[in-house]
């Protein structure tokens, strides 16, 4: 009777018994990969730019020496109220783009090739992680 509990009690502990979860070293090959991207991207990027890439299309920052003064024993203003002005902060904005490239004709073959790597490159990622 005892000897069948015990092995009650053993084949129950078995079953229950989980495999534990392998580990996979994916940190160095992840870093390898973000790597390779990153060099890809900014080859292309280097390729279509005509300009340097430290060149900002923007309107000189302007400083003030404006001191803003913030009360905080009034209560706080609504959200919504605070959205619009916001809105009319972007609206008086003026973005401008300059398109270097206006067909994909224009591309070089080394341009061409390269994102076709990249699209590649990237296909093969989004197949190993699915």
């Amino acid at each position: 009777m005892i000897a069948e509990f015990e092995e009650k009690k053993a084949q129950e502990k078995k079953c229950n018994r989980k495999p534990k979860a392998k580990k996979s070293d994916n940190g160095g090959a992840t870093r390898e990969v973000e790597r390779r991207l990153q060099n890809l991207l900014l080859d292309i990027e280097l390729e279509t730019s005509a300009t340097p890439s430290t060149a900002i299309f923007h309107e000189p920052v302007r400083c003030s020496n404006d001191l803003e003064v913030i009360d905080l024993l009034s209560p706080s203003p609504s959200i919504r109220s605070c959205k619009v002005f916001d809105l009319e902060k972007t609206i008086g904005k003026r973005i401008e783009v300059v398109d270097l490239c206006e067909s994909e004709t224009e591309a070089s073959p080394e341009h061409a090739r390269k994102m076709r790597e990249l699209r590649t490159f990237i296909a093969n990622i989004k197949g190993d992680y699915v």
